[in-house]
């Protein structure tokens, strides 16, 4: 099959929305014959019309330029490195825990040097978790930010 065109990807989406050429058109403040034109190929919107389509069809304009096929699949789980990492995290707390419990029970084998090193372990898996939590507190786009 042939590759899609903007015109393709915009009458799918159109459709998707359920909204006729002509709804379409009023939507945005101008003619049918414009949306048919692009529909179709004879033109394509400048950039300021393709903003206001997207925000019409609320769709972005990487769908309506390249397609469903354009569109970067959302990644649903954490990839296997995040997943090891955050596992060793825990298992280093969930150790420092029980080492420091351990010290603390046993009198005759007690050592601060041990209580020290338990008490690392279980200090940096909550920083790490909480430089994490705030480094993507400020990676995230700020809704007035486009």
């Amino acid at each position: 099959m042939a590759d899609k065109t903007f015109g393709d990807n915009l009458s799918k989406s159109r459709k998707k929305v359920g909204l006729s050429q002509e709804e379409l058109a009023e939507k945005m403040g101008i003619t049918r014959q414009t949306i048919s034109k692009w529909e179709t190929g004879a033109s394509v919107p400048d950039v300021e019309e393709l903003q206001r389509l997207c925000a019409a069809l609320s769709a972005s304009a990487e769908e309506l330029i390249c397609g469903e096929a354009g569109r970067k699949p959302k990644r649903e789980h954490l990839d296997l490195f995040q997943c090891f990492f955050y596992g060793f995290l825990v298992v280093m707390f969930i150790t420092g825990a029980c080492v420091r419990m351990a010290n603390q029970i046993s009198i005759e084998t007690y050592h601060p040097s041990i209580t020290t090193a338990a008490r690392v372990m279980m200090l940096v898996p909550v920083v790490m978790f909480f430089s994490i939590a705030l480094f993507r507190l400020l990676r995230k786009k700020r809704p007035d930010q486009n």
